[in-house]
């Protein structure tokens, strides 16, 4: 009888080990801001953000799954229930944690104006005004862009998807792009013709977004990201994308 009871008490503990290690959180991002979060020639949602967050979620016996979406629904996504989380390079401001949480920061970015090889004079935000520029919609590029020109400035084309705003740049419909560096320096890799025409004109950290006052999920993304840097692999994987 003891040995049963034994066995019993093991097998809830395995059974809940299972469970827990097997609790699925759904992870929005836009998969079109390279290298943070980008498709493989097989559709497969890849990058830095993908991977911080599998490497999250595993420490905290979480498993995921990704939600590709729109960059500007995301918070909205958060808000309804149909993500649990985000990651997706979004910047942490005081005007989002007005409507979401954020974790504690995992990458430290900034903004730069990106224009045509040949073109000159766009240095600081300010040399935007009076041009045609293109942003993401949504993003803090845009954001930064609307201070300086407009909110509804018609020379501001905000797109959902950066591949448009830099195919717009190439072909000469806008005369420049306000863009996250790290996503700059990706598409220059592989786009020619194009330059950083700035210095980084921003100091930015980014953040995992949760659903405001999700405290628990919340708890386990600092806990998780604490451990990721204190075991070696947060440094891994930014050696891997940058």
């Amino acid at each position: 009888m003891k040995k049963f009871a034994l066995l019993l008490a093991m097998f809830v503990v395995a059974f809940g080990m299972v469970a827990q290690a097997g609790q699925q959180i759904i992870v929005g991002t836009n998969a079109e801001f390279m290298p943070f979060e980008f498709t493989d020639d097989d559709n497969n949602i890849i990058g830095f953000d993908i991977d911080i967050i599998k490497a999250v979620a595993k420490e905290e016996g979480l498993s995921v799954r990704m939600h590709n979406q729109s960059f500007d629904t995301l918070i909205e996504g958060l808000e309804t229930g149909k993500i649990d989380a985000a990651i997706s390079g979004m910047t942490i401001t005081e005007a989002r944690k007005e409507k979401v949480d954020f974790s504690e920061p995992y990458y430290n970015a900034a903004q730069v104006i990106v224009v045509r090889d040949g073109t000159e004079g766009f240095t600081k935000i300010e040399d935007i005004v009076g041009k045609k520029i293109g942003v993401q919609l949504g993003t803090t590029g845009a954001l930064m862009a609307e201070e300086v020109m407009g909110e509804d400035n018609s020379d501001l084309k905000q797109l959902r998807k950066y591949n448009m705003v830099f195919t717009d740049l190439k072909n000469g419909r806008t005369e420049a792009v306000v863009v996250d560096k790290p996503v700059a320096e990706a598409y220059l890799k592989q786009v020619d013709g194009l330059k950083i025409s700035s210095p980084p004109m921003s100091e930015e950290q980014y953040g995992i977004v949760i659903k405001k006052g999700n405290k628990e999920l919340l708890d386990k993304m600092n806990s998780g990201l604490a451990k990721i840097r204190a075991n070696g692999e947060y440094d891994r994987i930014v050696e891997k994308w940058f």
